[in-house]
């Protein structure tokens, strides 16, 4: 059974370890698809993400979050905040490239509807959130 919690616990350090690069190289290619003529260069953008990282992870230890509030901002903005606006910007992403490579009428209106009812979905989540946290 001791081995089943070291290999849990060696997953998720590892999945923790990643995440910045991860993060810095979806980034970095996404914003290039966005502005190819900006030169987007891959350790500037690691170190902004590693930075802003850093800095998040420190306020949160100096203020003593509670675990469980932790685990509700995280839930919010890791799914709800973040597929809108993953959604967002695939919709715009979608009108930046070539019409060739644009979809569907069919796909963009069924697209459309998912990103409505994720925004709101996204807010009226923040806006419970803000609630339990900042007082109703």
């Amino acid at each position: 059974m001791g081995l089943y919690y070291i290999c849990i616990v060696a997953a998720l350090w590892g999945t923790l370890q990643a995440l910045p690069e991860i993060y810095a190289r979806v980034t970095q290619e996404f914003l290039s698809a966005l502005w190819p003529d900006k030169e987007w260069g891959y350790v500037q953008v690691q170190r902004v993400i590693c930075t802003y990282i850093f800095l998040v992870a420190m306020i949160v230890l100096w203020m003593e979050v509670p675990f469980d509030t932790l685990i509700q901002i995280v839930g919010f903005i890791a799914v709800n905040l973040a597929l809108a606006i993953i959604m967002v910007a695939a919709l715009y992403l979608n009108y930046k490239l070539p019409a060739a490579y644009h979809t569907g009428r069919t796909m963009l209106l069924g697209t459309a509807i998912s990103c409505v009812i994720l925004v709101v979905i996204a807010v009226i989540s923040g806006w419970s959130l803000a609630g339990k946290l900042f007082g109703s």
